[in-house]
């Protein structure tokens, strides 16, 4: 069999699924020719797909050394340096592919979300519409667009991208969850909530749905189904903070606070530099007249977050208790300056029909 032969074979066993025969062979094909940079680009493929990622770089740099001109091998080295963290990276690879192929949809599109991870979401945007114009059928970048511009705060456009997503493919779970969270954050929560439930029966086992449909339920008021929810969120993804986050929430306004502030330290535990759980934490513990603790987990959220007006009022409130006047005059004149700026991620807004609990 030639070399090219058996990488065809090797291709088909590949694309099916059957990673190890194809390595087999893509090995094989090395030790013939160990310049051959198809196989080294494959290899790290599958070295990716096994989680292998700094294996999978150094094999995909290796094929792109001997083949400059690579746009594959340069857009799927851009994937695993994403998925290393190395954003900046990944940005330069996808940049290099759309140099090579400005007319690829999916090279524009992956640049986008690597610049979204960077919080560039001019630049994502802008990547994402170049993606649309190329391929207008494009579910993922009308999904993608509508996070980066939920992201900007333009909470119309979002929620038309997503829904534009939904319509390409009322299949997709995800767009029908970024169309949720987009409903949610403009207050459309019973929409919000409905979107949620699609998402779910679409994706059973979808936690970032359980929890977003439980942060949605929560600002309803509907606390018990908001507890459920994000349970099932956190037994489907256990390292989940933002679910135990919420869950956490739900807890607290359902009066349960042991149990709400074992949540904020779980989240903690998983994602120490969450300015809000240590937020919330430090109000939780303050309700429940834990003042040195309270005191030192709002300290934290400010050291993680300094322009963050519920942390300084929350400070306020736990010196405030332990007496310390000139303190919590200090920190609540902190908050003052910044309470314009920001709404509180977790103020309830209630679901049409309802009235805001008093107390």
């Amino acid at each position: 069999m030639s070399i090219p032969q058996a990488l065809d074979v090797a291709l088909q066993h590949h694309q099916s699924g059957r990673l190890a025969e194809a390595e087999a062979i893509y090995r094989q094909i090395l030790a013939v020719e160990p310049r051959h940079a198809d196989a080294l680009h494959y290899l790290g493929v599958i070295a990716h797909q096994v989680g292998r990622n700094d294996v999978a770089a150094d094999l995909i740099r290796q094929a792109i050394a001997l083949q400059p001109h690579f746009p594959a091998a340069y857009d799927n080295l851009g994937t695993v340096l994403r998925n290393q963290g190395h954003v900046d990276e990944a940005i330069a690879a996808h940049r290099q592919v759309i140099a090579f192929t400005p007319q690829d949809p999916e090279a524009h599109y992956n640049l986008g979300n690597a610049l979204h991870d960077k919080r560039q979401l001019d630049e994502a945007i802008a990547a994402y519409q170049q993606a649309i114009v190329l391929r207008p059928g494009f579910a993922e970048a009308h999904s993608n667009l509508g996070n980066a511009l939920r992201g900007k705060g333009q909470l119309d456009e979002a929620i038309v991208a997503c829904r534009q997503a939904v319509q390409l493919r009322p299949g997709y779970a995800e767009a029908h969850s970024n169309l949720a969270n987009a409903l949610q954050e403009k207050g459309h929560l019973d929409d919000a909530i409905a979107a949620n439930f699609q998402a779910i029966a679409l994706k059973p086992n979808y936690p970032e749905a359980y929890s977003n449909l439980g942060a949605a339920l929560r600002e309803c008021g509907r606390l018990d189904e908001a507890i459920t929810a994000c349970r099932q969120a956190i037994a489907l993804k256990p390292d989940y903070p933002e679910a135990s986050f919420n869950l956490g929430a739900a807890l607290n306004d359902r009066g349960q606070l042991d149990e709400a502030i074992a949540s904020y330290r779980q989240v903690i535990a998983l994602k120490p530099d969450y300015p809000e759980a240590h937020c919330n934490l430090g109000a939780a513990l303050r309700n429940m007249g834990q003042l040195d603790e309270a005191i030192a987990a709002c300290r934290r959220a400010i050291a993680l977050k300094p322009d963050f007006p519920e942390a300084y009022n929350n400070l306020g409130n736990a010196l405030k208790d332990a007496g310390q006047m000139d303190e919590a005059i200090a920190a609540y004149e902190g908050a003052l300056p910044r309470a314009q700026q920001f709404r509180s991620p977790w103020q309830s807004r209630r679901c049409p029909g309802q009235t805001r609990r008093s107390g």
